[in-house]
């Protein structure tokens, strides 16, 4: 995936093979993508993992998802994210039902969140 591209659109674009490879650069990645998407099936549209080499991860929320909600979603995401690749730094990039981005985190190996739109 390239910078630029919003992982949304990209996630829809293609067949169910290609999304599928798409999901997570390395299989720990997949690994947690697959997680993330049978836990949070009613919330999460899509997930995708660079994890392991970069620390990023981008997900869409569904329209179930209130936009009070997404912190505590994002949190729960990174952190269960920390635990499968612990003492890194990891980015969410978060993306609303449309594929416009809500705001990015940031979860520091010290457990602190950090939130800028």
């Amino acid at each position: 995936m390239k910078p630029t591209e919003n992982p949304a659109t990209t996630a829809e674009q293609g067949t169910s093979a290609e999304v599928l490879a798409r999901s997570g650069v390395t299989e720990a990645d997949r690994k947690f993508v697959s997680w993330a998407e049978e836990h949070g099936r009613a919330f999460l549209r899509y997930v995708q993992a660079d994890l392991e080499k970069h620390g990023r991860l981008w997900f869409g929320v569904t329209r179930d998802v209130k936009p009070s909600d997404v912190p505590d979603l994002t949190r729960s995401l990174l952190e269960g994210a920390q635990k499968e690749f612990p003492r890194r730094d990891l980015t969410a990039t978060v993306f609303d039902p449309e594929g416009e981005r809500i705001g990015k985190a940031h979860l520091g190996s010290d457990g602190h969140v950090r939130w800028e739109k």
